[in-house]
């Protein structure tokens, strides 16, 4: 192969490969902004009085890639979850996350679980859920978290 004809194939995939990086950073840009630390999610959970989502996956499952590549990356559902909650994602298969799985007893995966920012659970969702099927299920935790927090206020206001 002649050093011309090498420079270019180079300059070819030079650019292609530049190509490509411009894109997979513009899809990250499009995904879940997803805590990977238990502990700093849960923190800015209370901290910022927002609900929980917690993803639990685990390493080759094929129902778990399909959620995350087909629910979680909607557009609506994205949006949702970046606007009204918290999002944790954690794998079963690492250690750490023993403690967490027992707490909630899972044991099918993927599971998805929503948590009020008082540590309650609002809804479990076992297995794999389309976006159609996801997007009212965040909706109705969003909406059970702010009737909890109207009441609340009206406990707070009428006893004063």
């Amino acid at each position: 192969m002649s050093i011309s004809l090498r420079i270019g194939l180079s300059l070819v995939f030079s650019a292609f490969a530049i190509g490509v990086t411009n894109l997979w950073a513009e899809d990250e840009g499009q995904q879940i902004h997803w805590h990977t630390s238990a502990e700093q999610a849960w923190q800015e959970m209370r901290d910022h009085d927002r609900p929980l989502l917690l993803f639990v996956t685990t390493n080759g499952c094929r129902y778990c890639d399909k959620m995350k590549g087909d629910t979680y990356a909607d557009d609506d559902v994205r949006t949702d979850v970046d606007g009204s909650f918290v999002a944790l994602r954690i794998n079963a298969d690492n250690e750490a996350t023993e403690q967490w799985l027992a707490r909630f007893g899972i044991r099918l995966y993927p599971t998805t679980l929503l948590i009020s920012p008082q540590s309650k659970l609002i809804d479990r969702i076992d297995g794999y859920v389309d976006a159609e099927k996801m997007r009212p299920r965040l909706a109705r935790a969003v909406r059970q978290i702010e009737e909890v927090r109207t009441a609340a206020v009206d406990v707070n206001t009428t006893t004063k």
